[in-house]
């Protein structure tokens, strides 16, 4: 499609030891959050308008520990498989993708099945990845299909991984 680029920007983090995921993805949203603020005082910047941020995490549990540990979470969503224990236990839980929030958190459960409306243009994409279990591994299919989902396009796109990259 025309708002998929052909040759999207293309960041690549390693987590070295000592930093916690939980850091990276912190300032990665308080970057974010300063684009806002800083779009909503000068609406002229246009570029700072596409400020929303997408994680696509593929551990429930990884996403809650981070989420629970964020002071401000009111811009947040989680989206991951609709099930009772989730909707109960997983924090900033949605069951369908809000345009209001700026942060958003997907498992492949969610993001599989959806599609961002295309009004919606994100600023960056992030895949939060590792080879130390299948679950938490992106294939070039999936990634290719994850970005897919995003009909209003993106700017960029990151990879955070755990750890030494194999493939």
């Amino acid at each position: 499609s025309d708002n998929h680029k052909k040759n999207v920007s293309l960041q690549w983090f390693e987590r070295k030891k000592g930093y916690r995921m939980y850091d990276i993805i912190s300032a990665i949203c308080d970057k974010w959050r300063e684009r806002k603020k800083e779009y909503e005082k000068y609406p002229s910047r246009v570029g700072l308008a596409h400020n929303k941020v997408a994680f696509f995490y593929n551990s429930v549990k990884e996403i809650s520990n981070i989420v629970n540990q964020m002071p401000d979470t009111s811009d947040v969503e989680v989206l991951c498989a609709k099930t009772e224990l989730h909707e109960a236990t997983v924090p900033c839980y949605s069951k369908g993708f809000n345009p209001e929030k700026q942060i958003h958190f997907m498992t492949s459960a969610y993001f599989t099945g959806m599609d961002i409306d295309e009004k919606i243009h994100f600023g960056l994409v992030v895949f939060v990845g590792s080879n130390s279990a299948s679950y938490l591994a992106y294939s070039s299919k999936t990634v290719k299909q994850a970005l897919g989902r995003f009909r209003g396009g993106y700017a960029n796109t990151a990879f955070i991984t755990d750890g030494k990259v194999k493939d």
